[in-house]
């Protein structure tokens, strides 16, 4: 038999595979990526650790993959020791023979002596490849603007961030001892200190070195006091020529400084220095090779901007901290810490934790494994005992159990389940229900909608659905569904029912007691106001809403002071109410409201509660009630002085008509008129003219004038006392319109009254308000019109004595209805009345007025034939030199009284 070739049994899928690895495992020279070349320019020599960590940090970051077959060139111009354009010109022609045949594609140079070297020569030795710079200080973007290819990290000093951690770890620094050479470099640095040191010279002192000697400089430092900090910058070479590496001058001063030493260099961080935000070469490194890195991958060295920034990184030497006292906690976030005591843990922790985690997989891998072997002995006598136990929990849990079809079959249910809709057994039921969306929903479209949900993977849990029962009554179910799958793979739908129907009820019957319940406290006429114990409200009434204009949603949450504020006196009150759960109340609390004293009692009812302290503020409006209680004080007074009243002018009537009387006839005796005079007069021998002119020369017929309108004075006081004392036989009671009354007494007042003091009524302004459809009044309309007379009067009198410049007097009648009276008000802007004076104004024989101008009666009677006779209500409020109004309730006329 011949043997088929190989290749006829591999399928191409498996050629075309080797292929591909193949092709992936060439070098990377085969693949299509040529040898690329880059040339390292360092200013300095090697062995600096400056140049040192250059080095590295470009090498770490540069030949990182893909760019880890770059061919590397590294050139040390070693200017630090060589100096001179002789050496310049030996380098230029060094570069030129040994660099011309290689096209180099990136050029990496550091510090300022290399980049200004590439600035004049690298057309001419390097082709005009592109150039990455670091490590360049004092760059500008001036220095690059007309070469095009290059980039770089710029050299910037960290010179506030140090001053800020040393004045935070040192608080009480009170000089900063700069230390830079005199070279290039560090005069270039102290140029850039001393702008950077501005913002800090109000908090501290600046000193800068002199151009000392090495030697002389560690005498400077070691001589420092307490309250001084040293900060270096760079010094190679001192005033003589000598010079010291940057390691061993931070070595030099640091070494046994008495005072703390900070740098700006990761160089001189040596010994007892602390450190600082440092200019590190590594970190400088990894920056240009990041810069490096996207010009072989493609971008142009110009369309990458200047790196000025983010190169500088806070490092601390843990040597320093110690000598100096400065803790971990007080170093900046992310800073780095050298020279810690050696610890095994830190050193090992990675290798410690994967040998305890390696241990314990394998112990847990061997518990595993046995108890693994123990449960599937147990398995199998416990598997016959969990069906039997599903079985149990299943046909016995009080939760209704089914599994049914996508397309409403029941395929299996438990005894809860039938019982719930009124079958005897789980087999009578799935027999029976043929179609769970027809024979169980009472709304056959809420089924699709679960079914929907159901279908999209979605759970239902704990969704309320109103079903039918066996008997055709509806009932409420809490359901639960979900999807699942058979051991075939048939989706289907299992789940479980309660039957929530009493909840329902119960639930809807609270609903209405909590609708009752609310109605019954809107319809209250208290102000109701629930708080917590922090004064928050919530809950308020309609009356609440009404009085603050703020709905209870708006006021929810908030401080009952804010909606409330006259309740701020008893806030600590209400809380110890809340607190103690001891009722509180206080009564009669006035309140002044739009020009208005209303009165009010305020009661806290502290909720029993576990779950929180709440109460309830219940505010009643007693206005009426004080007004009412003042008007039956005022009654008493008054019955009281009534009675005294009839008494007293009973018993001066007699003698005051004889003093009338007879002063009557005196005048009637000495008048020359009459012939019976004149006869007696004759009888007598005298002259009936001279006795007439005697008694008129001695001022007689005046004096019994006098006698006369003091009596008829009296009597009118008698009279007036009559008519107080005579409450209850008022006979003229009809139907009125009080507004109409109170047009009738101005029209009185107008015509016939005229000032004493020749203020003429008719000049008095007045302003009517009436409402209208005023309803009428059951009064004695002489009564009402009377004590409408005695208001204008009094007010009139009283504007008489004000002055009023630009404005006029004037009366503002109102009419208006309040609930089952009319209130007719009258108001003057006279002079008003003060405070003590308004409480007596109408007590009887209570006047302001000077003796003989008033009697006191006027408004006694007035209020007694208002609140008593016309069982009505009168009050006055004033503002001292601003107003008065008066104000009188009538009771509106009952239809069955007309």
């Amino acid at each position: 038999m011949v043997a088929m070739p190989l290749s006829l049994h591999i399928p191409h899928r498996i050629y075309a595979a080797i292929i591909v690895l193949m092709f992936l495992l060439l070098p990377a020279e085969v693949q299509g990526y040529g040898s690329r070349h880059v040339l390292i320019l360092h200013s300095y020599h090697s062995g600096m650790s400056w140049v040192d960590n250059l080095e590295k940090g470009i090498r770490d970051e540069l030949l990182l993959p893909p760019n880890d077959e770059v061919i590397v060139h590294t050139e040390y111009m070693d200017t630090k020791r060589n100096r001179g354009q002789e050496f310049y010109d030996r380098l230029i022609r060094i570069y030129k023979e040994k660099y011309r045949n290689v096209d180099l594609d990136l050029i990496l140079a550091t510090d300022n002596n290399a980049f200004d070297f590439l600035l004049k020569h690298r057309d001419e030795l390097f082709k005009g490849a592109p150039v990455v710079f670091g490590g360049v200080n004092n760059f500008t973007d001036d220095s690059i603007t007309d070469i095009t290819d290059f980039t770089g990290v710029a050299e910037i000093i960290s010179f506030g961030e140090t001053v800020e951690t040393i004045l935070r770890q040192f608080p009480d620094t009170k000089e900063i001892y700069v230390v830079n050479d005199y070279l290039k470099t560090g005069r270039a640095w102290h140029d850039s200190i001393l702008k950077a040191q501005k913002p800090y010279e109000d908090k501290v002192k600046f000193t800068h070195n002199e151009n000392l000697s090495i030697r002389a400089l560690r005498e400077k430092v070691l001589s420092m006091q307490p309250g001084s900090v040293v900060l270096l910058g760079v010094y190679y070479e001192d005033r003589n020529g000598e010079y010291l590496t940057y390691e061993k001058l931070g070595s030099q001063l640091t070494k046994d400084s008495p005072v703390p030493v900070y740098c700006l260099v990761r160089f001189n961080l040596r010994d007892n220095a602390i450190g600082g935000k440092l200019i590190s070469g590594y970190h400088h490194g990894r920056q240009m090779s990041r810069l490096g890195r996207r010009i072989l991958a493609g971008e142009k060295a110009s369309d990458i901007p200047v790196v000025k920034i983010g190169g500088n990184a806070f490092i601390f030497n843990w040597l320093g901290m110690n000598k100096f006292g400065v803790s971990m906690e007080e170093l900046p976030p992310d800073s780095v810490v050298i020279n810690e005591p050696y610890s095994f843990y830190r050193e090992y922790f990675a290798l410690i934790w994967t040998g305890i985690a390696l241990i314990t997989v394998l112990f847990l891998l061997v518990v595993i494994l046995s108890s693994t072997v123990l449960k599937l002995r147990r398995t199998r006598r416990e598997l016959t005992y969990s069906e039997r136990k599903y079985r149990s929990i299943f046909d016995n849990a009080a939760e209704g159990i089914f599994q049914s079809s996508l397309d409403g079959k029941i395929l299996s249910a438990n005894k809860s389940l039938a019982k719930m809709f009124g079958y005897d057994s789980p087999e009578d039921f799935e027999t029976a229900v043929t179609d769970i969306k027809d024979d169980l929903y009472a709304n056959s479209s809420e089924r699709d909608e679960i079914m929907g949900m159901i279908l999209q993977g979605k759970r239902i849990t704990g969704h309320h659905v109103q079903m039918k029962h066996k008997k055709g009554w509806k009932l409420w179910a809490s359901v639960n569904f979900r999807q699942a799958t058979t051991q075939d793979g048939t989706v289907i739908v299992e789940g479980s029912l309660i039957d929530i129907t009493e909840r329902k009820l119960a639930e809807e019957e609270l609903l209405r007691i909590r609708k009752y319940l609310a109605n019954i406290i809107d319809s209250m006429p208290s102000l109701l106001v629930g708080v917590d114990l922090e004064g928050r409200i919530t809950l308020m009434n309609r009356t609440a809403e009404k009085s603050t204009n703020i709905a209870t949603m708006q006021a929810m949450g908030k401080n009952v002071v804010e909606i409330l504020p006259w309740l701020a006196p008893y806030m600590s009150t209400i809380k110890d109410s809340i607190v103690e759960h001891v009722p509180w109340q206080t009564s009669k609390v006035p309140r002044h409201e739009n020009g208005e004293t209303r009165y009010e009692n305020i009661t806290v009812f502290p909720l029993s509660s576990d779950i929180s302290k709440e109460a309830v503020i219940r505010i009643d409006n007693v206005s009426r009630s004080v007004q009412m209680e003042r008007m039956m004080v005022q009654s008493e007074k008054m019955m009281s002085v009534g009675g005294l009243a009839a008494g007293m002018a009973h018993e001066i009537n007699n003698p005051l008509a004889a003093v009338i009387g007879y002063a009557h006839n005196i005048k009637k005796r000495i008048s020359a008129e009459g012939n019976k005079n004149r006869r007696v007069a004759e009888d007598c021998g005298v002259s009936l003219e001279a006795v007439c002119d005697y008694l008129r020369r001695r001022d007689v017929p005046t004096m019994l004038d006098g006698i006369s309108e003091s009596g008829e004075r009296a009597a009118r006081i008698v009279s007036n006392m009559l008519d107080f004392s005579r409450k209850n036989e008022s006979t003229g009671t009809g139907s009125h319109n009080a507004a109409e009354l109170l047009d009738e007494a101005l029209k009185l007042a107008t015509n016939v009254y005229d000032m004493q003091r020749q203020f003429d009524f008719r000049r008095i302004q007045v302003v009517r308000e009436y409402e209208s459809d005023l309803p009428d009044v059951t009064c004695d309309g002489n009564e009402i019109t009377q004590v409408f007379l005695n208001l204008l009067k009094n007010g009139a009198e009283a504007m008489a004595e004000k002055e009023y410049g630009d404005d006029s007097p004037t009366f503002i009648l109102r009419a208006r209805t309040d609930n089952d009276l009319v209130l007719i008000e009258i108001e003057d802007n006279g002079p008003g009345m003060p405070e003590h004076v308004r409480r007596r104004v109408m007590e009887p024989f209570f006047t302001t007025k000077p003796v003989g101008r008033g009697t006191g009666l006027g408004l006694s009677v007035s209020y007694f034939i208002v609140t008593d006779l016309h069982k009505g209500s009168m009050e006055v409020r004033s503002e001292e030199g601003q107003w008065t109004r008066f104000i009188i309730g009538l009771p509106i006329q009952r239809e069955d009284a007309a």
